[in-house]
C-alpha cells in the first residue's frame, strides 16, 4: 500500500461525524469513477451517502435523539471505513494524493473552533533545509517574538509526534491566513539523494505545501533570501505557476535583516493578520 492510501485511510479513520463521514463518502466517490467497472463498489458508496445524507437531515430537523444518531455515527463510521479499504485498494494512484489532500482540508474545516489555534496558528513557514534553514530560524524568531509561538507553524517543533507529516500540513494550511515561501539560491535546484530534483516529485513536501495554499486560497507569500529571485514558471511544475506571480519580499542579510523584517511584520499586521 502506498503512502498515499495508508495518510487517506487514516484520515478517514479520523472522520466521526456525520458531516466528515459524508466528506469522506464524497470524496471515495469522485475515485471511483462512473467508468469504474466495480459497480458494486460504487452503489455501496452511493448507498452510504444516501444513509449520511438522511442523519444529517434528521439531525438537522430534530427528528431523532442525541443518542439515536450518535449510535447511526458509529454505525457508519464503522462501514465507511470498510468501504473507503476497498476503494484506496482499487483507486488510480495518481489521484490518492489529490484525495489526501481534499479530504485533509475538509476535515480541518470540521474542527471545533478554537481548535485551528492548536493546530498550527496563522503563518505557514514553508522552506527548505538545505536552501534556507538558518535564515528562516530567524525569520521565525521573528514572528514568534511579534505574533506568539502558537501562531506561527515550524515544522520541526510544530508537528505532534506519531502524526503523519502531509495529512497534518494540509491540515495545518487549511487554519492559516498567510503561507511564506522561503526561497533560497538553490530552492528550485536542490536534488534528493538519486540526484532528482525534489520539485518535479508530486509527493515533494515544499511543492505539496504550496500547491495546497494555492488551491484553498491562501495568501502565499515568496520571501526571498540569499539574493534570491523568484523562479521563473519554465523552472517549476505547471501546478506552481501561479506562485511565480505572487508578489515577493526580499529579506537581506545583516545589517539590513532587522530593518527589513520589521517591513514585512507591519506589512503581515496591515494585509494579512
Amino acid at each position: 500500500m502506498t503512502d498515499a492510501r495508508e495518510d487517506l485511510l487514516n484520515l478517514i479513520g479520523k472522520a466521526q461525524s456525520l458531516s466528515a463521514l459524508n466528506d469522506a463518502m464524497r470524496i471515495m466517490r469522485e475515485l471511483l469513477p462512473a467508468s469504474s467497472p466495480d459497480r458494486n463498489l460504487r452503489k455501496q458508496v452511493t448507498l452510504l451517502r444516501a444513509r449520511l445524507r438522511d442523519a444529517l437531515e434528521a439531525d438537522r430537523l430534530g427528528l431523532r435523539s442525541q443518542t439515536e444518531l450518535r449510535e447511526e455515527e458509529l454505525k457508519l463510521a464503522h462501514i465507511a471505513r470498510e468501504v473507503a479499504a476497498d476503494v484506496v485498494r482499487t483507486a488510480d494512484p495518481d489521484h490518492l494524493q489529490t484525495s489526501v489532500q481534499s479530504l485533509s482540508v475538509s476535515l480541518a474545516s470540521r474542527q471545533p473552533e478554537g481548535q485551528a489555534d492548536k493546530a498550527g496558528g496563522q503563518i505557514f513557514l514553508s522552506y527548505r533545509r538545505k536552501d534556507s534553514a538558518d535564515v528562516t530560524a530567524r525569520i521565525r524568531e521573528r514572528l514568534v517574538g511579534e505574533f506568539g509561538r502558537e501562531a506561527v507553524f515550524f515544522d520541526v517543533d510544530s508537528i505532534p509526534l506519531g502524526v503523519n507529516f502531509r495529512a497534518h500540513i494540509v491540515a495545518t494550511l487549511a487554519q492559516c491566513k498567510a503561507c511564506l515561501a522561503i526561497v533560497g539560491p538553490e530552492w528550485v535546484n536542490i536534488c534528493d539523494d538519486k540526484g532528482n530534483r525534489r520539485l518535479d516529485d508530486f509527493n515533494d513536501p515544499i511543492r505539496v505545501e504550496i500547491e495546497t495554499a494555492l488551491r484553498i486560497d491562501r495568501r502565499v507569500i515568496p520571501v526571498l533570501v540569499g539574493n534570491a529571485n523568484v523562479p521563473e514558471r519554465d523552472q517549476v511544475p505547471d501546478s506552481l505557476h501561479g506562485f511565480c506571480s505572487q508578489n515577493a519580499f526580499k529579506v537581506r542579510p545583516d545589517p539590513d535583516f532587522d530593518q527589513d523584517m520589521s517591513k514585512l511584520i507591519e506589512l503581515l499586521q496591515m494585509q494579512v493578520l
